[in-house]
């Protein structure tokens, strides 16, 4: 089964316990067959999620904000073309089978381009795993884990 895992999450970086839980997370869906790594390479969450995927060995993909002064500049594999945020996260959520989000506080919905992610991955009926600050979980479209 081919699994590319989406990234989304804020630009405050993880906490130590998401960090911590988002290493399981991907180390599970590499054992079900996830090979690559979405993300939008941005300061904070994503550069930190970089580090965690790159480090098990996925093949990493950027989608980069066409505004360079949060972007992190992570060496991918596989780069796309600049686009607006907004668009640029519709584009990681269309081309990944799971997502994994993590926000910057306790709540299941909110303002701002990572909960606007979260609403994108619902909407699109995709397997979505929301990694919250203190670590705990919630899936979404489970069936398709």
């Amino acid at each position: 089964m081919r699994t590319d895992i989406g990234f989304t999450g804020t630009r405050e970086g993880m906490t130590d316990e998401q960090r911590r839980v988002v290493g399981f997370v991907v180390e599970w869906l590499i054992a079900r067959g996830a090979t690559r790594a979405h993300h939008g390479d941005c300061v904070g969450a994503d550069d930190d999620f970089h580090g965690i995927a790159r480090r098990l060995g996925l093949r990493m993909v950027g989608h980069p904000p066409n505004e360079t002064r949060l972007r992190a500049f992570c060496r991918v594999d596989e780069e796309h073309e600049a686009r607006p945020y907004l668009a640029r996260n519709a584009d990681i959520v269309r081309d990944s089978h799971v997502m994994i989000a993590c926000p910057r506080v306790m709540a299941t919905h909110g303002k701002g381009g990572t909960y606007r992610t979260i609403a994108m991955a619902r909407e699109s009926g995709r397997p979505l795993i929301v990694v919250y600050p203190d670590g705990s979980t919630l899936v979404e479209q489970g069936s398709g884990l």
